[in-house]
């Protein structure tokens, strides 16, 4: 029945049957092979505590080039009800999964889901709490964070949290290789009192927090001490198999501002200025793009009217590989490459070295032309989480042919 189950889920289109199939029953596997094994029976028995009982079974398909997809993943995971302790953490709300406004068009990958985060944080406190005592996790976070940074963790960051998470990864093309940096924003309830908080936080650490400002828009800036100057590093100083160009590579630096009803907390200070200005600018937005659109309708149209999803993500692979292929064409780094190439000539930087000198890589525009955009949503219903995923396959444009 559960296998059955899975495969309606996982397998929805008979047109175009899946070439991967995949199920477990982790419970029943642990149960078959806790028999007769003292350890395991007590393990067994902690389940239900944890509600790892719940997790009834785990499957998911994929199907290669069906009709308009480069490829198609089903996952579902069946959740028993009642939802108990860590399976009740779960949950997942819905609500808009548009991007926001300050979402760059440039924009490598998007992703947003809903979360009760509060209620999260008071079941992982009763499941906690079970093994412990009343109230052991709240003095375990008191002692440890709160007593420590001088705010209480719970009150002014936890329960501040309204539950909406985005999470994006963009490159900053100013630099001859483009620097990868990535943010992620949670709604807040009271945006004053959050800011009241960073703050207070900016003023005691101020040895290692600095305060900006961009656009109107103030943001602080994690320096570690000694590196507040810091903003390059020689790509001699890396560990043995990295490879750079030379003083071409930035350095992350944690950033974090309230913004938009947010706090977003970024890799790098150049992100968080990009999203200040794309929100000044909408236009500029990536919900205004075409690969968007185009793959937020794909998405529409797997969801049946009663199914509402609780998260949704975007890709743009071409981003990535552009990324990859500037640091395989550039210059500084292919004379590094050869030179530790001629230092170990059994190293893989050999190996990689002789590939791309007998496979020359072609320009990128050709690349280009074999990756397109891709997305996945994921459901929460009385079933348990159901996971879809695809990616498009790109249409010749006439442009390519002419290449």
């Amino acid at each position: 029945r559960k296998y059955a189950e899975i495969r309606q889920r996982c397998a929805p289109d008979r047109k175009n049957p899946p070439q991967i199939n995949f199920f477990v029953d982790p419970v029943g596997i642990f149960r078959a092979n806790a028999r007769g094994d003292f350890g395991s029976q007590v393990t067994l028995g902690l389940l239900p505590s944890l509600g790892l009982d719940g997790l009834n079974s785990i499957g998911f398909s994929a199907t290669l080039a069906p009709d308009d997809y480069d490829s198609i993943v089903h996952a579902h995971l069946i959740i028993d009800n009642p939802r108990e302790a860590i399976m009740k953490m779960l949950a997942l709300d819905t609500g808009d999964m548009s991007p926001e406004s300050w979402v760059p068009e440039d924009t490598a990958s998007y992703s947003t889901s809903y979360w009760d985060v509060p209620q999260i944080y008071t079941t992982l406190a009763k499941v906690y709490d079970s093994f412990k005592s009343e109230g052991a996790l709240d003095r375990l976070i008191e002692r440890n964070i709160s007593d420590k940074i001088d705010i209480d963790f719970k009150e002014e960051l936890i329960e501040q949290l309204k539950g909406r998470i985005t999470t994006i990864d963009w490159f900053d093309r100013s630099e001859e290789i483009p620097t990868q940096a990535n943010a992620i924003a949670v709604t807040v309830k009271d945006t004053a009192r959050m800011e009241a908080t960073l703050r207070k936080l900016a003023s005691k650490y101020r040895d290692v927090i600095t305060e900006d400002t961009y656009g109107g828009q103030t943001y602080y800036r994690f320096t570690p001490e000694g590196r507040e100057e810091a903003e390059e590093f020689d790509s001699r100083n890396l560990p043995p198999g990295m490879f750079g160009p030379q003083g071409g590579m930035r350095m992350q630096r944690p950033c974090v501002m309230v913004f938009d009803g947010c706090l977003i907390i970024g890799s790098s200070p150049r992100l968080l200025e990009r999203v200040i200005s794309t929100h000044q600018s909408p236009d500029a937005s990536l919900s205004r793009t075409l690969d968007y659109s185009l793959v937020k309708d794909h998405a529409i149209s797997y969801l049946n009217e009663a199914a509402q999803p609780g998260g949704f993500s975007f890709q743009r692979p071409e981003e990535g590989l552009r990324w990859m292929y500037s640091m395989l064409t550039n210059p500084d780094l292919l004379e590094r490459l050869a030179e530790r190439a001629e230092r170990r000539p059994d190293s893989p930087a050999a190996v990689l070295h002789k590939a791309l000198e007998e496979h020359p890589l072609p320009p990128f525009a050709v690349i280009r032309r074999y990756v397109a955009p891709g997305g996945a949503v994921l459901v929460d219903d009385h079933l348990g989480w159901h996971y879809y995923a695809f990616g498009l396959k790109r249409q010749a444009t006439e442009e390519d042919e002419k290449k």
